[in-house]
């Protein structure tokens, strides 16, 4: 967990500040408060990066939403209101939409082949005039134990890029 904060701590500060997009954060092993404080510097005992996280979400440049919620406790599919983000970019000048996604809701909730089936409904690459770049986390024994060797080539696959944090 202390890997994944860094990463997307820092990633979360340089989307909203140096390359003024949207990020949409989905977490399932963090609560969203989690979320929150870590990007505030509350709890981050790891040095990472401290944002305004009120701010930006009060402008609604930062979205955090649970993943239970978003995938299966709404009436609004994720991916329009995906779509809807691209276009609030879009006419609010801002530069793009990155969501970060757990997906471990789905081991849960719906089950592999679920997962599996949105996943393969995602497109591999983002049309220029969206702007949209996605990001898709697995824990890595939820990841190890509960797909098998094809589904994991899979999803690799259809990702396009694919990067391993091993702590």
């Amino acid at each position: 967990m202390i890997t994944l904060r860094r990463i997307y701590s820092g990633y979360v500060k340089a989307q909203l500040e140096d390359n003024n997009e949207i990020v949409l954060i989905l977490p399932y092993y963090e609560t969203t408060e989690m979320v929150r404080s870590i990007l505030s510097g509350e709890n981050n005992n790891n040095g990472g990066p401290i944002i305004d996280v009120r701010k930006y979400e009060k402008e609604g440049s930062l979205v955090i939403i649970d993943s239970v919620k978003a995938y299966f406790g709404s009436d609004i599919d994720l991916m329009s209101f995906v779509e809807k983000l691209a276009k609030e970019a879009q006419s609010s000048g801002k530069s793009g939409v990155s969501v970060i996604a757990d997906l471990a809701s789905f081991y849960y909730y719906d089950g592999i082949d679920k997962l599996i089936e949105y996943e393969m409904s995602l497109p591999t690459k983002h049309d220029d005039e969206m702007k949209l770049k996605g990001f898709c986390f697995y824990h890595e024994k939820d990841f190890d134990r509960r797909l098998t060797k094809q589904q994991k080539q899979k999803l690799l696959e259809h990702h396009g890029k694919s990067l391993m944090v091993v702590n």
